[in-house]
């Protein structure tokens, strides 16, 4: 864990996002999940693995350097996934994957609600939710 942390400090001198980093990555791998960076400049993701039963959840450290909240929004989004259950990729379709993404964008939502820290930046949240939704909505050309 204490790797992990150092990593994700790089995004945040904070000590309040390290706290809820740290809240964040202990439920993540409660719920069998683990999560790490990239140094890459992929998107984030998430990888259930080939069983379903694990995941894996990356976030490019560089694109969040200056942008701490969004790095925790994006964490939760990509969680979100795991909590919505593994699905074969043969039943991927554009409705499904559009369905999955505000799915992940809800779960989200309902985690930030609950910690006050969080609560206080909702009103940006939904800006970047959005944002990322559209990006997907383009994507398909709807």
């Amino acid at each position: 864990m204490n790797k992990k942390l150092d990593e994700f400090s790089q995004i945040s001198k904070n000590k309040n996002f390290i706290k809820i980093i740290v809240q964040i990555f202990k439920e993540i791998e409660l719920a069998g999940c683990n999560i790490s960076a990239r140094y890459d400049t992929g998107p984030p993701i998430h990888e259930f693995s080939e069983k379903g039963r694990n995941c894996l959840i990356r976030i490019p450290i560089k694109e969040f350097v200056n942008r701490p909240s969004e790095a925790i929004w994006t964490i939760l989004h990509e969680f979100g996934h795991h909590m919505s259950g593994n699905i074969p990729k043969n039943k991927l379709n554009e409705e499904t994957i559009l369905m999955r993404e505000k799915e992940a964008w809800d779960f989200a939502r309902k985690y930030i609600l609950n910690i006050q820290e969080l609560h206080d930046n909702i009103e940006q949240f939904e800006i970047y939710a959005e944002k990322c939704l559209k990006s997907y909505y383009q994507h398909f050309n709807r």
